[in-house]
């Protein structure tokens, strides 16, 4: 290293040793559409005696007062919402019918209560064909909700990846709605696959299928009405595209099914999703950000 070039290194190194002058807190910042200033929310710490590692999803149980939380680490629980609640029961271990088996969403049948159907997506690692997986699980016992793990039956499965979506969700329909993910992994560049406007596969898409009933080798149907049960090459099952990792998704009071999407550099998306839309991953992340230019969009337009 040349003599100047020293002078240069030792002049930045010195320079970190001075401490900074003292930041002026930008205070202008905030959501669009929020009211300023934001409504008071109080926090309130419920069942303190219970301890649960990583919880992923939960909700009550049908015709029960019971609440069943899932854990990634793969264990399904349940426990009577009680203010002295001290431990919780074992709904199922993921661990018991497939390993390694990383749960982030399950639901109830909505016919729970004669069928005794539970849904559950686990995930067997990276870039494995069918490392997402939907599996069917019958319960045994009531209280406590016990699942028998020999029950499982498979539904579904896509690659997997950093990015599995996944939320099930029975719409008014009757149908069942899964968010699946661009199978990237968590750490740009996204989407090298350029799956997020293909939909020849099942990935970066909400999909819609019909679990009462059977179809050829498959374990579920693809409804009738599905936006691309014509389109060439189209995997049928697909009823909106475009996504990075719609993590979770829930539908509305007035039936409407709203998606979150985990964003890319710029932008966490909230998204009210239509038949067959397209919403723009990795072309676009958000309203208008640009990502990709080396993208063919997929069919119909980009959502705003």
């Amino acid at each position: 290293m040349s003599v100047p070039n020293l002078w240069v290194l030792f002049f930045l190194l010195s320079a970190l040793l001075v401490p900074a002058a003292p930041r002026t807190p930008w205070t202008t910042s905030r959501v669009t559409g929020s009211p300023n200033p934001p409504a008071p929310l109080n926090v309130e710490r419920v069942f303190p005696q219970l301890e649960f590692t990583k919880p992923v999803d939960f909700m009550r149980q049908p015709g029960s007062d019971r609440w069943v939380v899932l854990e990634e680490g793969g264990k399904l629980v349940s426990f009577r919402p009680s203010a002295g609640v001290t431990n919780t029961d074992l709904v199922l271990d993921c661990r018991e019918f497939r390993s390694p088996a990383r749960p982030l969403g399950f639901t109830f049948h909505p016919g729970f209560a004669t069928n005794r159907f539970v849904f559950l997506n686990h995930n067997e690692g990276y870039n494995k064909v069918d490392g997402a997986r939907i599996t069917r699980f019958t319960a045994t016992s009531l209280d406590p909700l016990r699942l028998d793990p020999a029950s499982g039956r498979h539904i579904i499965s896509w690659l997997g990846g950093g990015h599995n979506g996944c939320t099930l969700a029975f719409g008014p329909d009757g149908y069942l709605y899964i968010s699946t993910g661009d199978a990237a992994e968590p750490d740009p560049p996204d989407d090298l696959r350029k799956t997020g406007q293909d939909i020849s596969d099942l990935l970066a898409s909400i999909l819609r299928i019909d679990v009462d009933r059977t179809e050829g080798t498959n374990n579920y149907a693809v409804p009738k009405d599905n936006p691309f049960v014509t389109t060439p090459g189209a995997r049928g099952e697909v009823w909106a595209f475009g996504f990075r990792n719609p993590f979770r998704t829930a539908f509305g009071p007035d039936g409407m099914l709203w998606v979150g999407d985990v964003g890319w550099e710029q932008w966490e998306m909230i998204y009210r999703v239509k038949r067959g839309g397209n919403y723009g991953w990795p072309i676009t992340e958000g309203p208008n950000t640009r990502v990709r230019t080396d993208v063919k969009p997929g069919p119909g337009p980009i959502l705003p």
